[in-house]
C-alpha cells in the first residue's frame, strides 16, 4: 500500500449510559487508507459505523489509541487545530443534502468559502467549476426546489469538492435517493477517485460498497479488513489473530 492519508492505529470508543454503565462502541481499530483510495466501510445500523466516521471526520474524538491524518497526528490537536484540519483536508456529503431552500446551487457550493479569505468573483468561479464537475453545469442559477434529489445530492458533493480536500467522506450518501439515481451518485464518486480522489463511503447496503475499490467490514465495534463477508451475514468480526475463514464463520455481538 501507498503512504496512508488516513492510520488508525488501536482506536476505541466509549459512551456512558445514565443507569446502564459503559457502552463500549469501537474496539481497538486498526485502519489504514491510501492516498487515491475508494473504500466503502460496511456495517449494519449498531455496528459502530457512525461512531468511526465522526472520528475520522474529526467531529468526536476517540478515548484511546491514535489517529494519523495525512501525516498529522489527530489525537493530539486541540479544538481549533482540529477544525482547522477538518475544513481543510475533509468533504463531507451527507444521507441528508442540508441545501438552503432559497438560494441557488451555486450559492449553495460557495457556502464554505464565506467565512474564508477568498474573494466573491473567484468564490463564484470556484463554485461553477465545481458544479460543472459533477455534470451540472446547466444548473447554476436554479433553486433547491427546482432540483430532483439526484441533483440535490450532486449540488452537496460540489459543495464538498469546493475547499479541494485530501478525503471525501460520504456518510449513506444514497439512503434518500432511488435506485438509479444512487447508482448515478456512485459512478460519480468512482469518476472523482479516477481522478485523483480518497473516498471513504459509510453504508449499510452491501451493493453499493462492490462499486469501491476496497471494502472493510465493521460488526458490534470490531473491524474486519480484506476478508469477504459471510453470504447471508454481514454481522461478522474479526479479533487477535483469527483466520479469514475463522472470521467468515461469524461471531455472534
Amino acid at each position: 500500500m501507498k503512504m496512508p492519508i488516513i492510520k488508525l492505529t488501536k482506536v476505541s470508543k466509549s459512551y456512558q449510559r445514565p443507569g446502564e454503565g459503559e457502552l463500549k462502541v469501537l474496539k481497538d481499530i486498526d485502519l489504514e487508507v491510501a492516498k487515491g483510495e475508494f473504500v466503502a466501510i460496511v456495517g449494519p445500523s449498531g455496528s459502530g459505523k457512525s461512531t468511526l466516521m465522526n472520528i475520522l471526520g474529526l467531529l468526536d474524538r476517540a478515548d484511546s489509541g491514535e489517529y494519523e491524518l495525512a501525516g498529522k497526528n489527530v489525537s493530539q490537536m486541540n479544538t481549533s487545530e482540529l477544525a482547522r484540519t477538518r475544513n481543510s483536508t475533509i468533504g463531507f456529503v451527507f444521507q441528508q443534502f442540508h441545501l438552503l431552500p432559497r438560494t441557488t446551487a451555486a450559492e449553495n457550493v460557495e457556502l464554505p468559502l464565506i467565512y474564508s479569505d477568498h474573494k466573491q468573483g473567484d468564490s463564484r468561479k470556484k463554485s461553477i467549476d465545481a458544479l460543472c464537475r459533477v455534470g451540472l453545469e446547466d444548473r447554476l442559477s436554479h433553486y433547491t426546489n427546482e432540483l430532483s434529489g439526484g441533483q440535490q445530492q450532486r449540488v452537496a458533493i460540489a459543495r464538498a469538492l469546493i475547499n479541494s480536500p485530501d478525503i471525501i467522506l460520504a456518510d449513506e450518501p444514497t439512503g434518500n435517493l432511488d435506485q438509479v439515481a444512487g447508482r448515478q451518485i456512485m459512478e460519480l464518486f468512482q469518476e472523482l477517485n479516477d481522478t485523483g480522489s480518497t473516498i471513504l463511503l459509510i453504508t449499510h447496503d452491501r451493493q453499493l460498497a462492490q462499486m469501491a475499490s476496497r471494502t472493510v467490514y465493521i460488526s458490534d465495534g470490531w473491524l474486519a479488513a480484506n476478508a469477504p463477508p459471510d453470504p447471508d451475514n454481514i454481522d461478522f468480526v474479526q479479533r487477535g489473530d483469527a483466520t479469514p475463514a475463522e472470521t467468515r464463520q461469524g461471531v455472534s455481538a
